[in-house]
């Protein structure tokens, strides 16, 4: 008996190992080629089994495309409950969610490409997996949870709706993934460099604060990038940073304020006189006032000398 027990779990181990090498090659082609240009082929040399297994674990080529759906989707919601949604700090909260975001999408690429190639199908067979909307679920609550807590406190703007804030801000980081070459070749830059995908990565983190922030809440030391508080006032002007971050620049007296244009001066008159200076001080205008009463005014003729 004791002989016979290794003999009876190596072929379940082995079953499960085999099935998950199937996983792994079908993702990387179906990334590479999508749904219709994947070859089983390539599947089964990249995970060194045969036709027969394939079709004896996944029964199809399209039984195998859904459940690497299945999979990639339960991968990139696995470290969901590294979000701790009890941080004091929302603004805090939203920025480690944010980074959380980007770098999941950064490093999983592949998973970038299978829901591309997913929507070019309508997304029918994501619809078709029944729990799909479950491994969603506990991270829109975590987000609402970190929204009304920062709305309460005046921080974030009222009404953000978790699903939308969820959608805008995987886009910042999806759409910089899946367009990197084509973009790349539109303004000649590099995106898929290091530097630049730091750069992006700094540049989301402050584009979503700055979104969600309340007009009257004051930028935190949290925000990336270690900016100094400044507080927006309302209007006032924004400009983009080098790295396309917006910031506000709030007037001065020395750079908006408008100048008092100075009273025009007759040529060659210089400085005023006295007798000027009289006539525009209050005993001035009164004497001006009663020489004038008494200009209009008749003197009575009296008897002549």
């Amino acid at each position: 008996m004791k002989q016979g027990s290794p003999r009876k779990t190596a072929p379940k181990r082995n079953a499960q190992e085999t099935r998950q090498r199937l996983l792994e090659a079908a993702r990387r082609e179906f990334a590479r080629r999508g749904l219709e240009g994947a070859r089983v082929e390539d599947v089964i040399a990249g995970a060194g089994v045969s036709k027969q297994v394939l079709f004896y674990h996944f029964g199809s080529k399209e039984s195998l495309y859904v459940e690497v759906l299945k999979e990639s989707h339960e991968r990139f919601r696995s470290r969901d409950d590294e979000l701790d949604p009890t941080i004091d700090d929302p603004v805090e909260a939203i920025r480690r969610l944010v980074i959380f975001t980007f770098d999941h999408v950064r490093d999983n690429q592949d998973f970038v490409r299978l829901l591309a190639d997913e929507n070019l199908h309508g997304g029918r067979h994501l619809a078709s997996m029944r729990d799909i909307a479950d491994l969603y679920t506990p991270l829109i609550g975590r987000i609402r949870t970190i929204l009304e807590r920062g709305e309460r406190r005046g921080l974030f703007r009222s009404g953000i709706d978790p699903h939308h804030f969820y959608i805008s801000m995987g886009a910042l980081a999806f759409f910089y993934f899946s367009n990197a070459h084509t973009l790349g070749a539109a303004f000649e830059r590099d995106f898929a460099r290091p530097d630049e995908i730091d750069r992006r990565r700094e540049h989301v983190i402050n584009f979503v604060l700055d979104a969600i922030r309340h007009p009257n809440a004051a930028a935190t030391d949290q925000r990336a990038g270690g900016r100094r508080p400044t507080k927006r006032s309302p209007g006032a002007p924004r400009t983009a940073d080098r790295d396309g971050s917006l910031t506000t620049r709030e007037s001065g007296p020395a750079e908006d304020a408008p100048r008092a244009a100075a009273p025009p001066t007759r040529r060659g008159s210089g400085a005023s006189s006295p007798r000027r200076a009289k006539a525009r001080s209050p005993e001035g205008r009164s004497a001006a006032r009663s020489t004038s009463g008494r200009k209009g005014r008749t003197r009575p003729d009296g008897p002549s000398g």
